[in-house]
């Protein structure tokens, strides 16, 4: 009786002990750019068609290799790439994000990053705002915008037909651009 009570103890340990090893084995991605849980890079104010790429490097925190399945950002003008090849532990991999700085005025955009990873989805984030160039603002944008914004301060042509001093909004005004 001791014997079956002492291999039924035995048993159990050894079972113990292989639930315990596997438990250990985590995966576990982990980003360069994480302040208070959230991986963001802020641009801070840019230039019209400036370089808005940034690249969020992640490094493997676990004891199996990470491997992402799938990225995904919130709107077509984000697009993102990442490393697809397993990224062994203790190794980096990268997800490069490059936003569309042809789009003017502030952006917050949000990325998803799909892995094997515990802590999988992983939400990025990039923010900013793009500042149009004073040529590529159309006039009638530059008409009707408010005072001491980046149209109205950027100048105003006046559409066909329309006089100066005429927007067709009341309370302002236009003065033809002078090239």
């Amino acid at each position: 009786m001791k014997q079956i009570v002492f291999l039924a103890l035995t048993i159990f340990i050894s079972f113990a002990q292989v639930n315990a090893q596997k438990n250990n084995s985590k995966v576990e991605m982990a980003f360069d750019k994480t302040a208070d849980g959230i991986t963001a890079h802020d641009f801070g104010s840019i230039v019209f068609g400036a370089n808005g790429k940034v690249d969020f490097t992640y490094t493997n925190k676990g004891t199996k290799p990470i491997t992402i399945t799938n990225v995904e950002s919130s709107c077509n003008c984000t697009v993102p790439t990442w490393t697809k090849e397993p990224v062994l532990p203790g190794k980096q991999g990268t997800v490069t994000v490059v936003y569309n700085t042809k789009l003017g005025g502030v952006f917050n955009k949000t990325i998803v990053v799909t892995s094997n990873a515990n802590n999988s989805p992983v939400r990025l984030e990039i923010r900013g705002k793009v500042n149009v160039k004073p040529s590529e603002i159309p006039a009638a944008t530059a008409a009707t915008a408010p005072k001491g914004s980046d149209a109205a301060d950027a100048g105003t042509k006046l559409l066909p037909g329309q006089k100066t001093g005429q927007t067709g909004v009341v309370g302002q005004t236009t003065t033809p651009v002078k090239k």
